[in-house]
């Protein structure tokens, strides 16, 4: 995508004065290959996790690539980078209006949240391009004055390949005061966000495990989206828990979006809702003929 990584490097460049870099999340590549390229070129390397009290993660950190150089280097760089990371959602940029240092201690602010459910602080993958926008999206004020202040680009390939981002701005006054710890803090409402938005990326993720055969080889961001349609349907007729969820997925895929809307499932999703059974219990309830008539070969049949 020569025109896409030219843009890339067209936007880093944009913004003189800045520090330029190139966030890789080396947990998701090939990580012989991906060191392998930084020392045959001799990029400047940063690890951000190395003086916190994450690195004993070490070169499975997330790791800044910074630039000094004109923009075709750059547009070379990702090419390079692109090629290496397989798709994996590994790859983002940002321009920093800090120090490195500063930087660093703000992406190892980011690397470890500590939750409304947990007594202990847990690991979060931030340079994963799947997590990093829910991850900005959630954040109180406070806390993305707290990004702002050092960050003012931060950019990645969404699922379909097309660039976004997200922009720092200098927090207004009535954000509320950052608590200042070395680690994020998520609130129930934030947490509950992060969960409902990565959802659909989990149930993926089993999806590829244990029913391969129902995941597309291509055009993975489109399927994404039909898993987020889908679990919007579970949603609106009440089911819950993974499992059920799971369930609800695995049928809207093989039976069609709509298997819900079957009349003859009226009691199931009445006994659903009311937590009279959940959906796999109900599942086991149905006849061999609502079976055969959700069958996608029986529907199609003239």
């Amino acid at each position: 995508m020569p025109s896409t990584t030219g843009e890339v490097a067209r936007r880093l460049l944009s913004d003189d004065g800045l520090g330029r870099y190139l966030l890789v999340d080396p947990a998701l590549l090939d990580t012989d290959r991906f060191y392998a390229l930084v020392r045959r070129r001799g990029w400047i390397r940063h690890n951000t996790l190395s003086t916190s009290s994450l690195a004993a993660f070490g070169d499975l950190a997330p790791q800044l690539l910074q630039f000094y150089g004109a923009e075709h280097q750059i547009e070379s760089a990702l090419g390079e980078l692109l090629k290496v990371s397989d798709d994996a959602p590994a790859l983002s940029w940002l321009t920093c209006r800090g120090a490195l240092a500063e930087l660093r201690g703000l992406l190892a602010y980011l690397a470890k949240v500590k939750t409304h459910e947990r007594k202990a602080a847990i690991h979060c993958r931030f340079a994963d391009t799947r997590v990093l926008p829910v991850l900005l999206s959630v954040l109180s004020s406070g806390q993305r004055s707290r990004v702002s202040h050092v960050i003012d680009h931060w950019g990645w390939f969404d699922r379909a390949g097309i660039i976004s981002g997200w922009s720092g701005s200098v927090a207004d006054a009535t954000a509320e005061e950052d608590d200042g710890d070395d680690h994020l803090h998520l609130n129930l409402e934030q947490f509950h966000a992060m969960q409902r938005a990565g959802e659909a990326d989990a149930m993926f993720t089993i999806l590829l495990d244990k029913t391969s055969e129902l995941v597309p080889t291509s055009e993975r961001g489109r399927f994404h989206a039909e898993l987020e349609r889908y679990l919007a349907n579970a949603s609106r007729l009440k089911v819950s828990g993974a499992e059920d969820r799971l369930q609800f997925l695995v049928m809207s895929l093989t039976c069609g979006e709509r298997f819900y809307a079957h009349p003859a499932l009226v009691d199931t999703w009445a006994d659903v809702a009311a937590g009279r059974l959940s959906f796999i219990q109900a599942q086991a309830t149905w006849s061999d003929d609502l079976w055969q008539a959700l069958d996608p070969l029986v529907q199609e049949a003239p």
